[in-house]
């Protein structure tokens, strides 16, 4: 007998109102990266994985230091330097020193970093065009700042640790 009289109905790669928001969200999230990762191949760019937006994604555009890009990402600071590094040999990023903190450096986008998010911010402009099409946009903009509602509090009970 399984645990949960629900987890024998659950199905991975479909979703129905059975199935928790976490995974709509990721379901949705994953399709639509896929779209502009093969979108971006398409365009010239066909050297860039998965993993690489994981931390493209996360660098700002006066750069990031690679420490926030890999609590962003989830990754250990050992996984986001490899990550990183790899970006770098392929002229996507470079290491600036942080004025800041001696001790730290920046992750910035070079030309070609600067220019492969740019094409990626025409996509997902695209792609959140037909999205407006297929839900109407008023529901897509609804979604999107129920969805900042949400991450907010998660950020504020994290902060007074009720998370």
């Amino acid at each position: 007998m399984a645990a949960h009289p629900d987890l024998p109905k659950l199905l991975v790669d479909q979703l129905d109102d059975l199935q928790p928001l976490g995974r709509h969200l990721i379901l949705v999230f994953r399709e639509f990266e896929l779209e502009v990762l093969d979108a971006l191949h398409r365009e010239g760019y066909d050297d860039l994985t998965e993993s690489d937006l994981e931390i493209l994604r996360f660098i700002g555009p006066a750069g990031s230091r690679a420490v926030d890009v890999a609590r962003l990402a989830g990754m250990t600071k050992q996984g986001a330097g490899k990550a990183i590094s790899s970006l770098e040999a392929r002229g996507y990023v470079a290491r600036r020193d942080d004025t800041r903190d001696s001790r730290a450096w920046l992750v910035v986008f070079t030309r070609k970093g600067e220019a492969v998010i740019g094409r990626a911010i025409d996509d997902i402009r695209r792609i959140e065009r037909r999205y407006a099409r297929l839900v109407g946009p008023k529901r897509l903009h609804d979604m999107k700042q129920a969805l900042r509602r949400l991450l907010a509090d998660h950020q504020v009970r994290k902060a007074d640790g009720t998370a």
